[in-house]
């Protein structure tokens, strides 16, 4: 169905709705480990997104690009256009927390402890 016969016959609002929290990784999702799946997944759960909620997208190019206007988007990039790690920055209406990619995660409980001092903050309410 071509994008005007779909806007057409689904005019209301109530057909589109806009992710509640985008996660950003760095690589393929068909690349991650079990063990980073599942971090990701204890993750957007403790702030309220189970893993069937979520809309994941793949890094692209050298910023953070992401579908939408969700209300929180996590970036599990790395370093980005200068933007400091673990910290809740708002874009517009949009909250980004920028962390570490998955794989680093994973193995440095330091940087899982930062990310994890945010969950307050982020927990949807």
């Amino acid at each position: 169905m071509d994008s005007f016969a779909f806007d057409c016959l689904y005019r209301e609002s109530v057909y589109a709705f806009e992710p509640g929290l985008v996660v950003v990784i760095d690589g393929p999702w068909a690349v991650l480990q079990a063990g980073e799946r599942d971090l990701l997944s204890r993750i957007t759960t403790a702030i309220g997104f189970p893993m069937d909620s979520i809309t994941i997208t793949q890094r692209s190019g050298d910023g953070i690009q992401w579908p939408g206007t969700p209300r929180l988007v996590l970036a599990f990039t790395g370093p980005v256009d200068g933007k400091p790690l673990h910290q809740i920055l708002q874009v517009g209406s949009v909250q980004l927390v920028v962390t570490q990619p998955l794989s680093l995660l994973v193995s440095d409980e330091d940087q899982r402890a930062r990310l994890r001092a945010l969950v307050p903050s982020l927990t949807r309410g």
